[in-house]
């Protein structure tokens, strides 16, 4: 399968775009892959998050001193409230930390993104294939509504 870049670098590359603006063209469709890649991994992310708060909250319900049977590929464990509650907490941390560092990876190459779409270069690109940004009904286009 070719990329976006490929395909014009091998098929249709215009005399007026020099070697840089490529390199940023490429870049650019990196970053942007890679910024949808990370926004379903936070998706993802928030769903084990939620789902971790709601076994947190259940836990609330159960008496004081009961346990939980925990199960795993054939294994049986017996755990404590206390020590299914610790784990849960635990998770809920590294969930937290891997979520603030996914958001930080995100803002960094949205940051980038948007310095490459301002970028002399990349202007020149998009006027050289007479690109232009969709307007309002394009971007809301909906097959099924008349």
């Amino acid at each position: 399968s070719y990329s976006f870049c490929t395909l014009l670098t091998t098929q249709i590359k215009p005399k007026m775009i020099n070697d840089k603006m490529w390199d940023l063209a490429g870049e650019a469709e990196t970053l942007g892959e890679d910024i949808i890649a990370l926004e379903e991994h936070l998706v993802v992310l928030d769903k084990e998050r939620q789902d971790t708060r709601v076994t947190a909250r259940s836990m609330k319900k159960k008496p004081k001193g009961s346990s939980w049977v925990l199960t795993d590929v054939g294994l049986f464990l017996r755990k404590s409230n206390e020590e299914v509650a610790e784990g849960l907490h635990k998770n809920q941390e590294r969930l937290e930390d891997v979520i603030s560092e996914s958001r930080g990876e995100m803002k960094e190459k949205m940051r980038r993104l948007a310095e490459l779409e301002n970028n002399e270069d990349m202007q020149k690109w998009a006027a050289a294939f007479n690109l232009r940004p969709l307007g309002k009904n394009e971007a809301n286009f909906n097959p099924n509504h008349e």
